[in-house]
């Protein structure tokens, strides 16, 4: 388990789904599926 404050971890973990939300923003899942790059980006 990480010894980091659970503050951070939060905020490590707001800040990918924030990520996550720009990757994907406008894809529909056909476009998601298809885009390889964007899987492991987000996966």
């Amino acid at each position: 388990m990480s010894h980091r404050p659970i503050d951070l971890l939060i905020a490590d973990i707001v800040e990918s789904i924030e990520k996550i939300e720009r990757y994907i923003g406008g894809l529909d899942h056909d476009a998601f599926l298809g885009d390889e790059k964007t899987i492991d980006s987000v996966v």
